[in-house]
């Protein structure tokens, strides 16, 4: 889900379509070719400070199968042609002879290729939402994500879309250079666009009555406090740490919220035999007779700020702080047992690059594990009535991922104010 999410907005920030609502476009694309990133520890960039001046690292990403268009294309659509293939790999050399990090695009997201028109300019060409290297040392989602490849377009009713290009750039602590092979081109036999036009037809219209709940909604402001989620991790045993070179290696990683506000929204309910005031719907739901449920809403923005260590077994040391200033992770509130408040979960979208630096080490999946939940802590009525409290969220234990095993500690402390609370009677439609 947060993966079609992230490519939806991915198509959206490049460009807001507005198609009339009787008009489908119909235009298929393949294409062929690949794009290859190479990158090696740059000395003018600060290399050395990180410990990656003898890295060199190149990942592939190949084409892969058909696309299609959005609004008939560019000029004013999108084409979105899948650009990720079990083929894709990421293979890192750190410079001491030992060994070889590799990782491949199965066990990490990879994206399409979005050719769009750039807003006041010409074509471009994105890939996303998801590519780095993965779990060895080199560029990270957030270096990627923006970069755009120059489009031209040549033909009429069946155009072609030529991508081939070479750029030189730098991230971090990397030179890092760009060719790309890629060319995009009409389906044989898909025709041009058409244009087809939609009759609606009868709306079903499906039985519904009306449902009384007793109700409590409480509305917080939450900000993040000191604190560090902490993770030490060890290559996996022989022979599952070989393919990413970290038998023997070893690391820590501590991730903490220098920036987070939200707006966190918790629901109580109940279905109801008839109205009651807000009095009885407050002293119901503190005898935990009302099941509580919540999401939190984004104010503002966030800041994770991420530091790692890393000792390999051929001698790469490597240390290195990244602050990420779009930070995926939201709130929300999950069920807990019947009268004993809610859950309060801290999440990060499967998939990101959270516990990601310029060093070589596991990724969010290895952590966390495949449930977005980073760290959790029940909260009970009363504190959840209370004008002001303070909750940590932590989840230890330990972890076993893909070359990598480990434990987690430590734990995020967030301020709960209660700004507002409605509580009483509300009147559904239901089904």
């Amino acid at each position: 889900m947060f993966r079609w999410l992230a490519r939806t907005l991915a198509v959206a920030a490049l460009a807001p379509l507005a198609l009339p609502a009787h008009a489908v476009a119909d235009q298929t694309f393949t294409a062929s070719g690949s794009v290859t990133y190479t990158w090696q520890g740059d000395p003018a960039s600060g290399c050395a400070a990180v410990g990656v001046c003898g890295v060199q690292g190149a990942l592939i990403l190949q084409s892969q199968g058909s696309g299609s268009s959005t609004g008939g294309g560019p000029p004013r659509g999108t084409i979105d042609v899948p650009i990720e293939s079990t083929g894709s790999t990421v293979r890192v050399a750190d410079g001491s002879g030992a060994g070889e990090c590799v990782d491949v695009a199965s066990l990490f997201p990879g994206g399409d290729l979005l050719i769009t028109r750039r807003t006041g300019g010409g074509l471009v060409g994105h890939i996303g939402p998801s590519v780095s290297s993965g779990r060895c040392a080199g560029p990270l989602e957030q270096d990627l994500a923006a970069l755009m490849l120059p489009v031209r377009r040549s033909g009429g009713q069946q155009p072609t879309f030529d991508l081939r290009a070479n750029r030189s750039f730098v991230v971090g602590p990397f030179a890092v250079t760009l060719a790309s092979t890629l060319v995009v081109r009409t389906a044989r036999g898909a025709g041009g666009s058409k244009t087809v036009s939609s009759v609606p037809g009868p709306v079903q219209r499906l039985p519904t009555h009306k449902v009384l709940l007793e109700q409590v909604t409480l509305h917080y402001r939450t900000a993040s406090l000191p604190g560090t989620l902490n993770a030490a991790f060890s290559g996996e045993p022989d022979p599952f740490c070989a393919t990413l070179d970290a038998c023997g290696a070893t690391g820590t990683l501590a991730l903490s919220l220098t920036r987070f506000h939200r707006t966190l929204v918790v629901n109580a309910s109940r279905p109801s035999a008839g109205r009651v005031d807000a009095r009885e719907a407050l002293a119901d739901f503190r005898r935990g007779r009302l099941q509580a449920t919540g999401i939190g809403f984004a104010l503002g923005g966030s800041t994770a700020q991420l530091s790692e260590t890393f000792a390999g077994s051929g001698g790469l040391r490597c240390q290195d702080t990244v602050d990420s200033h779009k930070a995926p992770l939201f709130l929300s509130a999950e069920p807990a047992r019947p009268g004993g408040g809610v859950s309060l979960v801290l999440n990060n979208p499967v998939g990101s690059d959270l516990l990601r630096t310029y060093c070589p080490g596991p990724l969010d999946s290895d952590v966390f594990g495949a449930s977005p939940g980073v760290a959790r802590a029940s909260i009970g009525v009363t504190q959840l009535l209370a004008r002001h409290s303070v909750v940590a969220l932590a989840d230890p234990g330990s972890f076993a991922g893909v070359g990598y095993v480990g434990s987690r500690s430590g734990a995020l402390a967030f301020s709960l104010t209660l700004e507002l609370v409605h509580a009483g009677t509300v009147e559904v439609v239901r089904p």
